[in-house]
């Protein structure tokens, strides 16, 4: 192969890694961001309280279905 053609090949390849590696960056950010996004924890600390009037409502129901089983 001719020097040229090398050179070429060289700088096709930096170019090809440059890419890669700015593809696995963009993924790398979009993955930080959706975890973040789809964080549990977070989540149900922004909203406690509607968790927390949820969770006690389903209590009271599910606590009124078990009393009513046993009453005589």
């Amino acid at each position: 192969m001719s020097s040229q053609a090398i050179e070429y090949l060289e700088h096709r390849a930096a170019e090809q890694r440059r890419q890669i590696h700015a593809t696995a960056e963009e993924l790398r950010e979009k993955i930080s961001e959706a975890r973040e996004r789809l964080d549990i924890r977070k989540k149900l600390r922004e909203h406690l309280f509607a968790v927390c009037v949820a969770v006690g409502a389903a209590a009271m129901l599910i606590g009124t279905v078990i009393a009513r089983r046993f009453r005589p």
